[in-house]
């Protein structure tokens, strides 16, 4: 019974660290928008990455696509600094170090797969519409960063149990079906007439987003996120 309870803290440590910097990352956005709105309103002379941006505080597209990077890539940092020092993170993580010492591979392997997710959705948003990168370079990083994300996964697979792989086959079969009802309903109200249709990046936004969501809605179905005990 011990075995079954560490195994299920550590299936979900990369989750546990999105789920962590989930309130910050919002909350730091949340205060650019408010400042950049300042900014405008009282005419301060504020250097701002918003001004890079055509109708910045609109463009919800970039804004969820940006929020979306910056979750991936810092929960896979946090992830893997975790297996480094676990001492230090295990409190902010939830878990016990030994939960994270058992599978350090694993966590690692699940590390590279979000950094190369979060880094793949990055470029594309450096690339439209900040203009900072050119479009044939753009389509080779983010096919690149695109493969490390899937080997990462693939290399992370063959670390987990027959109980972390049913979890996994069961969010991404939810993730599937969110993606159908949520980006499939955007995109037959965009046929209809109803409402603007998803673009490209919208798109990705669904995708890497419902990993997220069908992630934490079966690992708490299952209690996987309740704090660890010893």
């Amino acid at each position: 019974m011990m075995a079954i309870e560490t195994k299920r803290d550590q299936s979900n440590l990369l989750v546990r660290a999105a789920k962590a910097l989930l309130p910050a990352v919002v909350i730091g956005f949340v205060a650019g928008v408010g400042i950049a709105l300042a900014s405008n309103a009282m005419d301060w002379d504020l250097p701002s990455l918003f001004e890079l941006i055509p109708d910045p505080l609109t463009d919800w597209s970039v804004i969820v696509a940006a929020l979306l990077a910056i979750i991936y890539i810092l929960s896979g940092l946090l992830a893997a600094l975790a297996t480094i020092m676990p001492d230090r993170l295990h409190e902010a993580l939830e878990v016990e170090p030994e939960d994270i010492e058992d599978q350090p591979d694993l966590y690692r392997w699940q590390a590279v797969s979000a950094i190369g997710l979060g880094l793949a959705i990055g470029v594309l948003v450096l690339a439209q519409p900040l203009n900072l990168l050119a479009p044939i370079p753009t389509f080779v990083m983010f096919a690149l960063f695109v493969g490390l994300g899937i080997w990462g996964y693939v290399r992370s697979w063959q670390e987990m149990d027959e109980l972390l792989k049913a979890v996994s086959a069961e969010a991404i079969t939810l993730g599937y079906y969110l993606i159908v009802i949520f980006g499939g309903g955007w995109a037959v109200l965009g046929h209809l007439g109803l409402a603007g249709g998803p673009e490209f990046l919208d798109w990705i936004s669904i995708l890497w987003s419902m990993i997220i969501v069908s992630s934490i809605w079966t690992m708490s179905k299952r209690g996987m996120l309740d704090s660890s005990t010893t």
